[in-house]
Formats: C-alpha cells, structure tokens, sequence
C-alpha cells in the first residue's frame, strides 16, 4: 500500500511539474518542458529526476552560438549527487524555425524530506538562460516556467 501511494504522489508530482513558459510573439524563443521524479531503486531517499525539454527557434534569422543553462531552483542544488553534465549545454548554430530537444537526469538526495515537503520546495528547474549570437551582437534571454 506504501508503494502505491509513492506511485500516487509521484505521478501527482510529475503533473504538477510539467510546464510550458509564458511567451510573447516578439519572443524568438519557445520552451516546453515535462519533467517526473521517483525513488532510485525503490529507496524514498534517493531520487531520479528526468526531464525533456523542446527549445524552438522561431526567428527567420540563423542563431549562432547558441548556448542553454539550466536554472535550478536553490533549494535542490545541494542536494544533487549525481547529473549527466547537461546543466551547460552548447547547441551551436540553429537554422530559423527549428527545434532542440533536451533530455537529462539529475539524482537528488532527498534524506530527511517527506513527499509533500519535497513538493513544496517547488520545481527543480526553474528556467533556462539561453545565450546566442545574432547580427555580430551576443545576446540572452532567460525563460522562466510557471
């Protein structure tokens, strides 16, 4: 029964976490995001979470240089053990109306916290800054998800 209320919670978890930012139509940028976490091998203290996100470029222009950083939310970034080194990731060119997928894993741990207080410290990726060269000039943006 433990079990399948740790599914419950989890996958409550995994909705409340899938997102998409809020954008203007002078935003050269898109961004969706679906994200789930779960116990690593069954154990309540160590979790998987795993991401995909879809960047898309929708200029008409050629990106150049692009680059993306993940923005952790503070309250999770002591708490990683383990990344596959995807929080910096460098795309290089992009052509115009095209897309990047993200995919990653981060492994937290989460000793000491029940569900609900691992849920209420929020989303663990908070964002992306996104880094690129148009015209000669370098220029960011940071997307946020709400």
């Amino acid at each position: 029964m433990k079990k399948y209320l740790t599914v419950l919670m989890l996958s409550l978890l995994l909705i409340a976490s899938a997102c998409s930012s809020g954008q203007t139509n002078s935003d050269p940028w898109a961004l969706n995001l679906s994200a789930g976490m779960g116990g690593q091998n069954g154990s309540p203290d160590i979790q998987e979470y795993t991401y995909n996100m879809d960047l898309s470029h929708r200029e008409k222009t050629i990106m150049k240089n692009v680059s993306v950083s993940l923005m952790l939310n503070d309250s999770f970034k002591n708490r990683i053990i383990e990344h596959d080194n995807k929080t910096d990731i460098i795309i290089g060119d992009l052509s115009p109306d095209t897309s990047y997928f993200l995919k990653g894993k981060l492994v937290l741990d989460t000793s000491g916290l029940t569900k609900q207080q691992i849920v209420d410290l929020g989303p663990v990726i908070n964002g992306i800054a996104v880094t690129w060269t148009q015209d000669g000039k370098e220029l960011k943006q940071s997307k946020t998800l709400r």
